[in-house]
């Protein structure tokens, strides 16, 4: 694949930025690359593996939506906040021309009407516009519009959910320890293990089916093996790895 030479002012001002979520190493980053570089639509796409950050060119009309589904299929995900706006008057007639004021502005990868509550709710990249110009962009289409909700999804599940298995786990293993109850101890390896699948092994999973090998390969491998390994040992009537 011929790369494309552009000037770092051109980059500046015609690429996008994303904040990606999952990116660990440079083999996630070669993985992202080349899966978008075959995406319709797209001029060129780099990853900066220590920060997450990706800078993305896309051609006038290309569909963002798809580049974050190419990303999530990849087991990564891309920072999104989503806003509802209400706007007074809206009909069926004038939903098309909600989705056209908003559409091309930069930084927004979906827009939603549902006119019978009067709703408008905007995907939008918190990298590249805000809530601001978004509805600036209504007013200036002659809509009068009102902030109903906000939020952002990051594709994370949040420190509490995250930290919430381990700890279980690390307090069955402890018990287990304490009591010198190997089946306790192993319960608190699997609670520990379910946190670490939707972490690592499930993307690790998607790189194989891909033919790639990244950072999460070696974690998935290392902690599943162990595992098997602890239960096999505990059938057998030995004392779990």
């Amino acid at each position: 694949m011929s790369k494309i030479r552009i000037s770092r002012e051109d980059q500046r001002l015609a690429s996008e930025r994303y904040k990606l979520v999952g990116v660990h190493c440079a083999s996630c980053k070669r993985v992202i690359e080349e899966a978008l570089h075959r995406v319709p639509g797209v001029r060129y796409a780099v990853v900066d593996p220590n920060s997450g950050l990706l800078r993305i060119e896309l051609e006038e009309g290309a569909d963002r939506s798809r580049i974050l589904r190419e990303i999530r299929k990849l087991g990564y995900d891309a920072v999104t906040s989503r806003v509802v706006y209400r706007v007074r008057g809206l009909r069926s007639g004038a939903s098309s021309g909600v989705r056209r004021a908003l559409s091309g502005i930069r930084g927004v990868v979906g827009v939603s009407t549902f006119d019978t509550e009067g709703l408008v709710a905007v995907t939008y990249n918190p990298e590249e516009t805000g809530e601001e110009r978004i509805l600036d962009a209504l007013v200036r289409a002659g809509f009068r519009a009102e902030k109903v909700e906000a939020s952002e999804d990051s594709g994370e599940s949040g420190p509490p959910r995250i930290i919430a298995l381990p700890l279980a786990g690390l307090a069955l293993l402890a018990a287990g320890m304490l009591a010198g109850s190997e089946l306790l101890a192993t319960a608190g390896g699997l609670l520990a293990y379910a946190a670490a699948v939707k972490a690592f092994v499930a993307p690790a999973v998607r790189a194989a089916l891909r033919g790639y090998a990244t950072m999460d390969t070696l974690l998935a491998l290392g902690t599943t093996g162990a595992l098997v390994l602890s239960l096999y040992s505990l059938a057998s009537g030995s004392a779990p790895y």
